[in-house]
């Protein structure tokens, strides 16, 4: 018999390496889930800013306010309310990863919050809907954008998996530390390798690319401090090889695929989730 498979969780992430908020429901734009990374800390050269340099970033919590604004706390600091910069307004370019962006400045309140928080001099940067990023022209069409995530619309995960990974690190792993938008439960541990397009409703998701995992999943989401696992226990059973890559991605590990979206909608917690094909996986990570 079938497993059934649904939507467990649904996740954004408003501000790139901050705390994320979990909600019931998920609208997909032009970018991805609406909201999602559409803010970002920069460097003095301009160039992101993440957990991998700052772990306490995973401390900062972010709650969604009005017309595409959000709210900032953490421990210590009166709360920081930032708006969306209008139109010409601190206007200037930033990198993420290997890509030049235009952005907006979010001005000298909030670069002075963080810049006191993380103790070296940030700016907190606004991605307007009329910027556009592109995704990797090898996964994706040339049409197809991304926010200020790392490099795709959306991330899926599955809950047998997680629980599979965290039976193997002996300790249990929280989902928060992927940074998934969706979250499906239902299937069986490593079942996501062999799927290549999904159906949620009227929406078709299609899954391109397994995510590479970094030295962020090693970042506990409650404490903000960093540890041994996943990665030791991803090691093991999901690096590049074992998954058939060649090359540069032979040597990272895996948890999770990205996803592009191929129309809008809105995702809901509970919604059904239908596998509507299937990829040939070399590599199962399942116990024989």
């Amino acid at each position: 018999m079938p497993h059934r498979l649904r939507i467990s969780a649904l996740y954004v992430f408003p501000v790139k390496s901050c705390a994320g908020l979990r909600v019931d429901e998920l609208t997909l734009d032009a970018m991805g889930a609406a909201g999602d990374r559409r803010f970002m800390l920069i460097d003095a050269h301009g160039r992101f800013v993440t957990q991998r340099e700052h772990p306490r970033l995973a401390l900062v919590a972010v709650t969604r306010a009005e017309a595409g604004g959000v709210v900032l706390h953490t421990a210590g600091r009166t709360a920081l309310s930032i708006e969306p910069p209008r139109a010409g307004v601190g206007e200037r370019e930033a990198v993420v990863w290997d890509d030049s962006v235009r952005v907006r400045d979010c001005g000298d309140g909030a670069a002075e919050w963080f810049s006191a928080l993380l103790g070296v001099p940030v700016r907190l940067v606004y991605l307007p809907d009329e910027s556009v990023r592109g995704v990797d022209p090898s996964y994706a069409p040339s049409t197809a954008r991304v926010s200020l995530a790392d490099g795709f619309p959306l991330v899926v995960a599955t809950e047998a998996s997680l629980a599979d990974l965290s039976e193997r690190a002996g300790t249990t792993l929280e989902m928060e530390r992927f940074r998934p938008n969706i979250v499906v439960s239902g299937g069986r541990a490593w079942d996501e390798d062999r799927w290549e397009t999904l159906r949620v409703g009227e929406v078709t998701l299609r899954l391109v690319k397994p995510c590479a995992r970094c030295t962020m999943t090693l970042v506990d989401p409650r404490s903000g401090v960093p540890g041994a696992e996943p990665l030791r226990a991803l090691a093991g059973f999901r690096r590049g090889t074992d998954l058939g890559f060649r090359g540069a991605n032979s040597a990272s590990t895996y948890f999770s695929w990205n996803a592009l979206h191929e129309s809008l909608g809105t995702l809901r917690v509970g919604d059904a989730v239908t596998v509507s094909a299937q990829r040939l996986a070399r590599h199962m990570s399942r116990r024989s």
